[in-house]
């Protein structure tokens, strides 16, 4: 079984925390980040909330287990998605409203052909040579523009009703397949931070008695990040963050 682990050691600082409710000293770290990569088998929906409001000013990368046994984790994960409307939806939304546009016009021809023939003039064999052919020129129009609006009234709903995808509110939401994910860590690179111990990042971190390790020095974030990224070469599913671009 392929495996990966580190071991850093260097000059620097350490903090460690035990006790009650110390996500709170936790969280304090990560308010301070513009940056911040968060490992953690499980979420829960309160720490979802926590990263949905840390992502508005910084940087967040999540890694966590796709465990579908845990209805409160899976409802997190739901709560850091959302549903954006691609490029191919937002074509199918104008091709839909051009189509709409078009039925319309092919309505008020229809009641301005109608109109006449039934209010002014019923009498078509008295219609001169112009009007035959004028109304033979709408008359074309108006099948062209009720055909090719109702055509592009079902390819433009077709696209835009397949035009969403999820998007991470987060930077990144790596979804590692459900397996022995047990490592909690926490790395702020900008603030040169690695945060290790033993608690999931869930509700739990404001009640559970825990510890909680802050090591600063580039030795340690360098290579906590190898173990990220050789995390990220497992089976995994990645959902970025941001607005979806035109294709």
């Amino acid at each position: 079984m392929v495996q990966s682990s580190f071991t850093a050691r260097g000059m620097g600082s350490v903090e460690v925390t035990c006790g009650k409710a110390i996500g709170e000293v936790v969280l304090g770290r990560l308010n301070n980040a513009t940056e911040a990569i968060i490992i953690s088998p499980w979420v829960s929906t309160e720490t979802a909330q926590i990263l949905r409001n840390l992502a508005r000013k910084a940087n967040i990368t999540l890694i966590t287990m796709n465990d579908q046994t845990n209805p409160n984790h899976v409802r997190a994960l739901q709560m850091l998605r959302e549903r954006v409307l691609k490029s191919r939806g937002r074509r199918g939304k104008r091709l839909a409203v051009i189509g709409a546009v078009m039925l319309v016009l092919a309505i008020i021809i229809l009641i301005v052909i109608g109109a006449y023939v039934y209010l002014i003039n019923t009498n078509i064999s008295s219609y001169s040579p112009l009007t035959l052919v004028l109304f033979g020129a709408l008359a074309v129009a108006c099948m062209v523009l009720l055909l090719g609006g109702i055509i592009l009234l079902i390819i433009g709903g077709v696209l835009y009703l397949t035009g969403f995808a999820s998007v991470s509110v987060v930077k990144e939401l790596i979804i590692l397949p459900k397996g022995p994910l047990h490592a909690k860590m926490i790395i702020l690179p900008g603030l040169n931070l690695v945060g290790v111990g033993s608690m999931n990042f869930t509700g739990g971190v404001l009640n559970n008695l825990e510890c909680w390790a802050w090591v600063e020095g580039n030795g340690f974030v360098e290579r906590a990040l190898e173990f990220v990224k050789w995390l990220t070469t497992q089976s995994v599913s990645v959902i970025e963050g941001g607005i979806v671009e035109e294709d």
